[in-house]
């Protein structure tokens, strides 16, 4: 198989990858998560296991570029969604766990790979991975649905009074006014019944089809999409961050570089993602109270200059070392994005928002990707084409600023409404 029919089943599956993931949330709505989830395990172990009996383009597009793609688009988007839902104060501690994890499995997989393809050959190799990969189905069977976990508690029923808003004045220290709700007026039970009963009735009437397909463009989301930097900017952050991790090491081989230094750069870039992981670990409390946006936009202006500095230096040992710290912008984009997503739209939006966000990177891959290989042709030069991404992480930056300035400012602007209503 030439090198073009790699790119293009390898595009192919990039694509197929980011369309189940999109389609996650509206899954949902028709199946349980669990469902999802084996349905999903399946398709995966299909896929790696098909990869095996592979003889011709036909079979490895199906069995790679399908089905192994639309298993993995799933799940990716299932265990983002889960995490999510277990916890709350903590997330940016387990994200960061599981993400290191994921970086040391990195790390050492390749050479695992290597050893085993050694010993088994490649279908060997590939036989034992599909095994591994049957522990997916242990993994799904554990996914058990948060509302398992939480209790139920009954409200005071208490008929005679309503609804009311106390509004405590700021102490000295509080920099917001403290709002409590109490004594809740139950609803009417009559139309409370009635309604039950209509929605059921609607939801009787409409298929599966007819859920999945209007539940696929939420119109809160995409309102989200195109109204603000929360997804668009991290998924073409992400997009620029990973073409210049496909490219970079011809970049290296085209300034002359042998493979010994070439091997040194993908490692100290690999180990700057995994120390920044393992960091965010340890200083996770300290971190959150800078808050997940301002961290991202920090992790923006680190992915910047780095690039920038790399540009401008000439000789190994800058380069090397601007590789390392390229490693630790990567891991404000990989664990930072699902947080500020979360954070912005809540739980219950956010297998939505990350689909979108992932079939935006998809889509980005299919048609930016063959420009930036376009312009190194036209211009001969790697320089150009990683200039135009720092540009275009300094743009996604400069636009996350103004838009926190203008979301703080709106915020404070409320507040102190809320104390002058108070006052009055």
């Amino acid at each position: 198989m030439g090198s073009t029919m790699i790119t293009i089943f390898t595009g192919i599956g990039v694509l197929v990858n980011a369309f189940f993931g999109f389609i996650t949330s509206p899954l949902l709505k028709i199946l349980s998560f669990r469902q999802v989830a084996f349905i999903a395990a399946i398709m995966y172990n299909i896929g790696v296991f098909g990869t095996y009996f592979v003889q011709s383009m036909v079979s490895f597009l199906i069995f790679y570029s399908l089905l192994l793609s639309a298993g993995f688009g799933l799940l990716l988007n299932l265990t983002s969604t889960i995490v999510n839902d277990y916890f709350t104060s903590k997330r940016l501690l387990t994200v960061s766990l599981t993400q290191t994890a994921v970086g040391v499995n990195c790390m050492l997989l390749p050479k695992l790979v290597a050893m085993i393809s050694n010993e088994y050959g490649s279908r060997g190799c590939i036989l034992i991975i599909s095994g591994i990969s049957t522990h997916l189905f242990v993994a799904v069977a554990l996914m058990q649905p948060i509302k398992w976990h939480m209790k139920k508690e009954e409200l005071p029923e208490n008929n005679d009074e309503s609804l009311i808003l106390l509004v405590n004045p700021p102490n000295e220290g509080d920099k917001t006014p403290v709002v409590t709700m109490s004594e809740i007026k139950p609803p009417n039970k009559t139309v409370t019944e009635k309604t039950d009963t209509s929605i059921t009735l609607s939801h009787e009437k409409r298929s599966r089809i007819t859920i999945l397909i209007s539940e696929l463009f939420d119109k809160s989301v995409m309102k989200i999409f195109f109204s603000s930097i929360i997804i668009i900017g991290p998924a073409c952050s992400f997009f620029c961050d990973l073409t210049f991790y496909m490219i970079f090491p011809q970049a290296l081989y085209s300034l002359q570089w042998n493979y010994e230094h070439v091997a040194w750069a993908i490692s100290l870039l690999a180990f700057g993602d995994t120390a920044a992981r393992a960091l965010f670990i340890v200083l996770n409390n300290w971190l959150y109270r800078i808050g997940i946006e301002e961290l991202y936009i920090i992790g923006l202006g680190i992915a910047f200059l780095s690039r920038i500095g790399m540009l401008l230096s000439k000789d190994t040992i800058p380069v090397l070392v601007y590789m390392t710290i390229i490693g630790v912008s990567r891991c404000f984009f990989i664990i930072l994005a699902p947080l500020v997503m979360v954070n912005a739209v809540g739980v219950d939006k956010f297998t939505a928002v990350n689909g979108i966000y992932m079939l935006t990177v998809g889509i980005l891959g299919i048609a930016l990707g063959p420009l930036t290989g376009a312009v190194r042709d036209m211009t001969g030069s790697y320089t150009i084409v990683f200039a135009i991404m720092a540009g275009i992480l300094l743009l996604i930056m400069l636009i996350w600023i103004i838009e926190l300035y203008y979301k703080k400012r709106k915020c404070k602007s409320q507040r102190k409404t809320s104390v002058n209503q108070y006052n009055l």
